[in-house]
């Protein structure tokens, strides 16, 4: 796109962030049960900040177009070094990568891949918005169609916490009978009937899901008041004292981690270099917002798909599989 129709920016990505290993991108020390909660927006949903994702990304970048490649990280992420002189914006900017798809243990079929309406109305609006800044409108809608087709049965459908919508011909892989009714049981407790809803196969598969059949749309109260907490990690840890190997005085705490398999949304957005490029030959060809979206995507998406989010990463936390939609 040559025309800037969202601000500064004309070229986007849509990018699914999956959890390979318990992922902690936190937030401080908390006031309640938990020492260390993972990062959350105002209303309650885990969530990694577009800060933190800027961070981990630069990071990347840098060490990946290494020493030679320096100016090309400041002219798409913007200078490190703060001098007033050197000042301007960078090239890339995140928005905060937002809460679709949480694992669920489920009785049969081990667990399933909830969602809710409202995780689905962020992920539409985030779609909407990076057509409006460049994405390839034509690449993701059928991703857009499928998204709004669910959304509309539900709304014609009447509101019912106790219920659980999936795709077609999904009943034997996730449900039981109990009192004669197809039946499925979440995070060994809650109870919630089937119905099934063709749209969501189509969802499943425009979103690339290796196992579609997973997919499940819950109510958005039942998401936050029961599965959330119910399917959040919490690690007890503890520091040694180095000689008796006792705990330390003061050293036991509490942290929160996403499970494996959560995916989380986000929109990567690119504008034309705020600066001189001359010190960065690979945008040299294409010294724009595309230029800058293509060697972002070669580097990150494409030439690496994983990176390494939040904290505790010499434990094996943190690491996560970038996936661009459309």
């Amino acid at each position: 796109m040559s025309s800037l129709r969202l601000g500064y920016y004309s070229e986007a990505s849509v990018v699914l962030i999956q959890a390979i290993s318990p992922l902690h991108v936190g937030m401080g020390r908390g006031v309640g049960v938990v020492d260390l909660p993972v990062q959350r927006d105002a209303l309650g949903f885990p969530t990694i900040f577009a800060s933190s994702l800027k961070g981990a990304l630069r990071a990347t970048f840098n060490r990946l177009v290494g020493k030679d490649g320096e100016a090309c990280t400041y002219i798409i992420f913007g200078p490190s070094d703060g001098r007033d002189e050197d000042y301007y914006a960078g090239a890339f900017n995140p928005l905060d990568a937002k809460l679709l798809l949480l694992p669920v243990r489920s009785l049969i079929g081990v667990y399933t891949l909830c969602t809710s309406p409202l995780l689905l109305n962020n992920f539409l609006v985030y779609l909407e918005s990076s057509t409006h800044a460049g994405a390839d409108e034509q690449g993701l809608k059928g991703l857009l169609e499928a998204v709004k087709a669910v959304l509309t049965k539900i709304k014609e459908l009447p509101s019912n916490k106790e219920e659980v919508l999936v795709g077609e011909d999904v009943k034997e892989k996730l449900s039981l009978k109990i009192a004669g009714r197809d039946t499925v049981v979440f995070a060994d407790e809650f109870r919630l009937s089937l119905r099934e809803l063709p749209t969501i196969g189509e969802l499943s598969n425009r979103l690339g899901l290796e196992e579609g059949w997973r997919l499940a749309v819950v109510h958005d109260d039942f998401m936050v008041n029961s599965l959330l907490e119910r399917s959040l990690l919490r690690q007890t840890r503890a520091a040694l004292e180095k000689e008796t190997k006792k705990v330390k005085r003061g050293a036991l705490w509490t942290e929160e981690d996403l499970p494996t398999q959560t995916t989380l949304c986000t929109v990567f957005f690119y504008s034309d270099p705020r600066t001189k490029i001359d010190a960065c030959p690979k945008l040299s060809s294409k010294p724009n917002a595309t230029g800058v979206k293509e060697l972002f995507e070669k580097t990150i998406i494409n030439g690496l798909g994983f990176m390494i989010f939040g904290g505790h990463e010499t434990v094996g936390r943190g690491v996560a599989k970038l996936r661009k939609v459309g």
